[in-house]
């Protein structure tokens, strides 16, 4: 007698396993050793990362008294941009490779860069105001892990701002390689506003605000390189009209203890 699961069903528990045995971390250190985030935009996309920065800075309300800190850095676009209002930024990213890159195409760091993963992050507790964590949590197998990390080394009252796919329709290959079902960009969880919420305040925080952002069809067309001459709060308002959101920025408070 032959036993049958749900199509879904299977499909899930077979992703589990796969990457149960899978050391995520070696696989994005290999990634990044092969892969130049400065040369892989198109002009459009890049007017989108430069986007995503200033939205994210501007829900940060940095001045020269807040400490920063910038998880997952990467290339160090954010806390090179964050700078320019406080001398207190921090950037931690799992590959010396990104920094390296970093130092080639926009000069020497004026910012700490740190080796550490979202999982233990090199700081001390309650010593930042500002977490960011831009584009991450999507990669983690353990997203609530990662975000106890945040909690601890948040001051309290201080802000946490992520920002991450929304709703996103996760696409799987066989791996030419190894012969395993794996995502297309590396994205382990899809994301929406309740799932956040409920993540988040298991983890210590309250939501505070959110924003839907990078319209899909901008992106598709390629508009937002022509969008770059309009100010923030004009390209808010153009990238609402086009809809279809692609991101979601939230920005949590700690609260005094987790729940």
């Amino acid at each position: 007698m032959k036993f049958f699961l749900p199509q879904r069903f299977s499909l899930t528990i077979i992703i589990n396993v796969i990457y149960f045995y899978m050391d995520l971390e070696k696989y994005y250190l290999h990634d990044n050793l092969n892969y130049n985030y400065f040369e892989s935009l198109s002009p459009s996309q890049y007017e989108e990362e430069r986007r995503r920065i200033k939205l994210i800075l501007k829900y940060a309300r940095l001045n020269p008294h807040k400490s920063l800190m910038d998880i997952g850095t990467g290339p160090g676009w954010l806390p090179k941009i964050a700078s320019r209002f406080t001398k207190n930024v921090f950037a931690v990213d799992v590959s010396k490779n990104q920094i390296k890159l970093a130092e080639k195409y926009i000069g020497k760091p004026n910012f700490t860069f740190r080796k550490g993963s979202f999982y233990k992050i090199p700081a001390r507790d309650k010593s930042f105001d500002v977490v960011i964590a831009s584009e991450v949590l999507e990669h983690l197998e353990f997203p609530d892990k990662a975000l106890s990390e945040a909690f601890r080394i948040l001051k309290d009252e201080g802000v946490l701002i992520i920002t991450v796919p929304y709703k996103e329709k996760i696409k799987y290959t066989t791996c030419m390689h190894c012969y395993k079902l794996t995502s297309v960009n590396g994205h382990l969880h899809s994301f929406d506003l309740k799932s956040l919420k409920n993540i988040l305040q298991k983890s210590g925080f309250r939501i505070v605000s959110y924003r839907l952002f990078n319209s899909k069809f901008t992106s598709i067309l390629g508009l937002n390189k022509y969008l770059r001459i309009f100010p923030l709060n004009i390209w808010i308002v153009i990238d609402r009209f086009f809809g279809k959101p692609t991101k979601i920025l939230i920005e949590a408070r700690k609260l005094h203890s987790i729940p």
